[in-house]
């Protein structure tokens, strides 16, 4: 007699095998996802400081800029001091699965700029990180030159 058809065994496998392949799937996908979430991030970052080093070198508005750094946004601010609620700032929200931790010279949370120097007033790193997974990171790095990376 000849049976057509799967046996138990032969379709459990089938099932096995699909679950370990869209296992593998996943974890790739949410590492992926979590590389493309910092970087995005960390890339805000350093645009946030060049574009203040650059407005206080072009002497925008006669002024110098900073960047204040909160735990999920920078703020490009203007004059030598950050001021909350200044209309003059320009605030960039971070996506809400990262944080900041800067680590700036004296515990500094605002960079500002020096006319026709661009030298930044304090130096050191910001670093991003993943809220669910602290393990994950990037950091970004201010020179005294006032350039980031």
């Amino acid at each position: 007699m000849n049976a057509r058809g799967f046996t138990l065994v032969e379709i459990l496998l089938t099932i096995l095998i699909m679950i370990l392949i869209a296992g593998v799937l996943f974890s790739a996908f949410r590492s992926f996802t979590s590389r493309r979430i910092l970087d995005g991030a960390s890339a805000e970052v350093v645009s946030a400081l060049s574009q203040a080093r650059q407005d206080t070198l072009d002497s925008l508005a006669d002024s110098s800029y900073g960047v204040h750094f909160g735990s999920g946004s920078v703020v490009i601010f203007k004059g030598a001091s950050y001021t909350p609620g200044d209309s003059n700032n320009r605030t960039i929200t971070l996506t809400s699965l990262v944080t900041l931790t800067p680590s700036l010279t004296g515990g500094a949370i605002d960079i500002t700029f020096a006319r026709l120097t661009g030298k930044a007033s304090v130096s050191g790193t910001v670093v991003v990180s993943l809220k669910a997974d602290t393990s994950q990171t990037r950091t970004v790095t201010v020179t005294l030159g006032g350039i980031s990376s």
